[in-house]
């Protein structure tokens, strides 16, 4: 798997090159859309349900927000879209926050109905395929392990930029010892405004106590 399309792209420019015809190259959230079609009617959703980008997201909460009698002039939908997101990607909800400023108590205000919304028209935010597909894994255990036999060896590049969502995904499919290689480097981390946590990388080695070691490649 990979952090972004860019990554993916290229990885599966070589794997092309050498041939190989049995990789599945794909982005983390990419990859969840694909089992989410297969699965997500365990949580309720539709096998077409529809995937809403940034300003899908921020339509519908500016819906919500009239809704609950949350005012725009306090927080523009945008900000809350970007708060609900952050919260996401850290494996957080609101509750985790306890209300801290104004802000945070908005979007306590907002999150539950967003989603009640968006679970009833079938649909789901980018940072819903993570989160769904990993809500799947930890509540049916036995669909776990049918993915876990169909994906027996698994390769993450540019770990240094996955989230926290991201790395618990890949504790469920791949868990310790478990047959997984990540490539990264804790100097290269891009991503931190979209919830990358370099600390991944850094615990590694103590997740996956058999870890070895190459030059910028850790395995186990």
């Amino acid at each position: 798997m990979c952090s972004s399309d860019l990554a993916a792209g290229e990885m599966a420019h070589r794997v092309e090159e050498l041939g190989g015809g049995t990789v599945r190259v794909a982005t983390f959230h990419s990859a969840c859309a694909r089992f989410l079609r297969r699965d997500g009617h365990r949580l309720g959703y539709p096998a077409d349900f529809s995937i809403y980008d940034v300003q899908d997201r921020d339509a519908l909460i500016r819906e919500v927000m009239d809704d609950v009698g949350a005012s725009s002039e306090k927080a523009k939908p945008s900000l809350i879209g970007q708060r609900i997101s952050a919260l996401k990607n850290a494996a957080l909800t609101p509750g985790d926050l306890g209300g801290a400023d104004d802000i945070s108590r908005l979007v306590a205000r907002v999150w539950t109905p967003y989603h009640e919304r968006m679970r009833k028209v079938g649909a789901m935010d980018f940072d819903d395929l993570l989160l769904l597909f990993l809500q799947i894994l930890k509540e049916f255990p036995e669909v776990a392990e049918g993915y876990r036999e169909r994906f027996p060896w698994v390769l993450v590049d540019e770990f240094q930029d996955t989230n926290r969502v991201q790395y618990d995904l890949l504790k469920l499919l791949c868990p310790a010892p478990g047959n997984l290689c990540v490539v990264g480097d804790p100097d290269q981390s891009i991503y931190s405004f979209r919830g990358a946590e370099v600390r991944n990388l850094l615990d590694f080695e103590r997740d996956y106590p058999t870890t070895t070691v190459e030059i910028g490649r850790a395995h186990v």
